[in-house]
């Protein structure tokens, strides 16, 4: 199975193996693939947690229909990034007992109370460089990209391959990721409580 993505910003052809249901985007006409897989890779490598929150987190975007950064989801390279933000800010990583002990179960309710409710979309951005950081997003290269739409959750991500580059841009439908964020935390949280 083989589409083209035309509207895309990047020309996309998304390839899907019909026996395992695998799927797969090809880019077209981008000199950083290389870079950016090993970036990903090396993140991957450095924070272990990362790759299977990946792989559930997308699955959960993908059940939901926002996978797809062309149709204003999140896609896998935007996605990497929001995790890879999230898990070098979080508190296990400064108590090495702390760290042994988070299971992928905590990870994931406070991935989504971050990106759910404590993450200031409206005034704050996130670089991932150097250990990664929030940003006063208005004071930012990405100052004009910032004014169009609806603040209240407009994902402002620095691209670690160009800090020009806003990676959550494409992602116009941060609002309701957002509360899809909101509604699994609340989820969890009410089976922990009448557990």
């Amino acid at each position: 199975w083989l589409e083209i993505i035309e509207s895309a910003k990047v020309p996309v052809v998304k390839v899907r193996a019909q026996a395992s249901g695998l799927r797969a985007d090809i880019v077209f006409n981008q000199s950083d693939g290389i870079e950016t897989s090993r970036f990903v890779r090396e993140r991957c490598e450095e924070y272990p947690q990362m790759r299977p929150m990946l792989i559930f987190l997308k699955y959960f975007l993908l059940q939901r229909g926002l996978h797809e950064t062309y149709t204003g989801g999140m896609g896998s390279y935007l996605l990497c990034n929001v995790m890879l933000h999230f898990l070098q800010r979080h508190p296990s990583r400064k108590d090495p007992k702390h760290y042994r002990a988070t299971s992928l179960g905590h990870y994931l309710f406070d991935f989504l109370k971050y990106y759910g409710t404590d993450f200031s979309y409206e005034t704050k951005g996130i670089s991932v460089l150097d250990g990664g950081c929030t940003f006063d997003k208005v004071k930012s290269v990405f100052v004009n990209a910032c004014r169009r739409g609806d603040q209240s959750a407009r994902l402002c991500l620095e691209s670690p391959m160009g800090k020009s580059v806003d990676l959550g841009a494409p992602c116009f439908r941060m609002a309701v990721i957002k509360n899809l964020f909101i509604h699994a935390l609340q989820c969890l949280s009410h089976l922990l409580v009448t557990r």
